[in-house]
């Protein structure tokens, strides 16, 4: 299914305040404006390696190139709709986000198969499932492919303009505490740009299936945050930009405070400890670790229904990396996984019965979240196009 931008004028996007999509928002008129020209896009489905390295036991009797020759078979489809429509979706999260993106050419490595729906940085697309030991969830299909691989880019777009600027905005836009990364935060104003571009391309109603479809319920922690605080109060258009929300949203406003995120938990209060008799209840990863003589950081204990568990951690298995970093404390361990957890996941290597393994630690919020007053009204500020 090809997808384009109506050329046709855009509407005013003031609403009727009865409108179910949202409150009135005073935008002025918008005139409609050429899309403006991003990084290109390359599929690269050539990374045997990196895919076989997530699963390596998977892989010990398989050829991970395999696999990805038959997505090269198999998923032509998607590959041929990707090239035809990846400037109208990148430019039109460009316009709709008012940043302008510093790279010339983006690189999305597809795998068959991922821990997660995806990663941002580097970005990585699965596009046979999510897999987790011997459980593979299937990924979206159709349009749904199309609101993944964009949330992907919006994600990607926003660390961007946080890590190198962007010419279209200054330093008090860039340095946004909404800007920071947190699933409360950055991942749901990506949520927002995402949402924003296939509402424009796709339309409302089938971008809103997709967004309440179990798959993103499941891989949206900060959905709470969002569907309270963002999603019917900034509406995006091209005069009113995500850049133009962030401009006016004051550093310590009511929604900055309600999206900061659950205050991480300190070596005290037993996310994780030197030898713990029995697992922390309030613990965000679950676990306990011992120390042994050699200096070796074991897993004593695990949580099934937290962090370490849901990632595959068992007692008995040794740290070796984590995010590449080898880790010879307890308090270099917790800064390590949990440094990875804040940006989205953690890679950890431990080496289990002799054999090392790759896991990732993904944010579960099962605890407190933060409160989510009544959603505030739309503010008002003049038209962004002026």
């Amino acid at each position: 299914m090809l997808l384009a931008i109506a050329a046709s004028a855009q509407p005013d996007p003031t609403t009727d305040p009865d409108d179910p999509i949202g409150p009135a928002v005073p935008f002025g008129p918008v005139a409609p404006m050429p899309l403006p020209v991003g990084p290109v896009v390359e599929l690269d489905l050539t990374s045997a390696s990196l895919q076989a390295s997530l699963y390596p036991d998977y892989y010990r009797t398989r050829l991970a190139a395999s696999d990805l020759s038959w997505l090269r078979r198999n998923d032509t489809a998607w590959q041929t709709w990707w090239y035809a429509q990846r400037d109208t979706i990148v430019g039109t999260l460009i316009k709709l986000a008012g940043m302008s993106w510093s790279a010339d050419t983006l690189r999305v490595q597809v795998l068959r198969y991922y821990p997660s729906p995806g990663s941002h940085d580097p970005l990585i697309l699965p596009r046979g499932g999510v897999k987790r030991g011997p459980v593979i969830e299937v990924v979206p299909g159709g349009v749904g492919a199309m609101f993944h691989v964009t949330y992907l880019l919006a994600r990607r777009l926003l660390t961007d303009v946080v890590r190198y600027g962007s010419a279209s905005i200054d330093d008090g836009v860039r340095l946004h505490p909404l800007l920071r990364a947190s699933p409360f935060r950055r991942d749901n104003l990506a949520m927002l740009l995402t949402m924003a571009v296939c509402d424009s391309l796709v339309g409302v109603d089938s971008t809103r299936a997709i967004y309440r479809s179990s798959f993103w319920r499941k891989y949206h922690p900060g959905r709470a945050q969002f569907e309270g605080l963002l999603l019917d109060q900034w509406q995006l258009t091209p005069g009113g930009t995500l850049a133009g929300w962030l401009s006016i949203e004051p550093y310590a406003s009511e929604l900055v405070r309600a999206t900061n995120p659950p205050r991480r938990p300190t070596t005290d209060e037993q996310t994780i400890g030197a030898d713990f008799a029995e697992i922390p209840v309030d613990g965000v990863l679950g676990i306990a670790v011992r120390q042994e003589g050699n200096g070796g950081l074991v897993v004593s204990a695990v949580d099934p229904a937290r962090v370490g568990g849901a990632a595959g951690l068992a007692p008995g298995d040794r740290f070796v990396f984590v995010d590449g970093q080898r880790p010879r404390t307890h308090r270099q361990l917790i800064d390590y996984l949990l440094t990875g957890y804040d940006n989205g996941a953690a890679r950890v290597t431990i080496e289990r019965e002799g054999e090392r393994q790759t896991l990732y630690l993904f944010p579960q919020f099962i605890g407190p979240q933060p409160p989510v007053p009544a959603g505030p009204a739309a503010p008002f500020f003049p038209n962004l196009d002026q």
